[in-house]
């Protein structure tokens, strides 16, 4: 484990010119079986800088927080994310704010909240991006819940494979139940042949 993390070197080639070795004295090598773990390990403390519900996976992370009123969701969610940047800075680390954005959750009946003024403020110069939907792992979500853009994108693999590209537009129409039972059947079998 220690020749692992210690006395590792890096350097840089452009054109077949070699730039002078410079020790490496954080992070861990990317691309290795060991490095998500120790990742995982490196961060295990992350849920405890903050009031949000920590989710981790590789160097995935999802920071969930509920509350009934959205006036009290925004500013509980910037004040907790500004302990998220402090507990990062302190240990090093930062955010991607390309892969970074929000989501703000609501029951299918309600109509959707848009709100120009709604801003998640990750730092003092950026604000993170608002999506409609976000792929987690190989699950789709969508604001709504309603799983209906993770069962077209299955939809359009499946029809890409059988080369029937009708099964899309066969599915779309399927009962709410009837989708969601192929929904549970088809991330089953994902998960059983992973």
């Amino acid at each position: 484990m220690k020749s692992y993390l210690t006395n590792r070197i890096q350097y840089t080639v452009v054109d077949n010119v070699v730039s002078n070795p410079h020790p490496i004295k954080t992070g861990i090598p990317q691309g290795s079986t060991l490095g998500p773990l120790l990742f995982i390990v490196y961060i295990n403390d992350l849920p405890q800088a903050s009031n949000f519900i920590t989710r981790f996976f590789a160097g995935d992370t999802i920071l969930l927080m509920s509350s009934p009123n959205l006036k009290t969701l925004l500013h509980n969610v910037n004040e907790q994310l500004g302990a998220i940047v402090t507990w990062l800075y302190n240990n090093k680390l930062c955010v991607n704010h390309t892969k970074s954005k929000y989501m703000i959750f609501q029951p299918n009946n309600k109509k959707d909240v848009e709100d120009p003024h709604i801003k998640i403020i990750l730092s003092s110069v950026q604000d993170l991006e608002q999506a409609d939907t976000y792929k987690y792992l190989v699950v789709i979500f969508d604001k709504k819940l309603t799983w209906v853009p993770h069962i077209q994108c299955i939809c359009k693999k499946v029809s890409t494979i059988t080369g029937d590209h009708s099964t899309y537009k066969k599915v779309c129409y399927l009962s709410n139940s009837f989708q969601y039972l192929l929904l549970i059947c088809l991330l089953t079998s994902k998960l059983w042949n992973y």
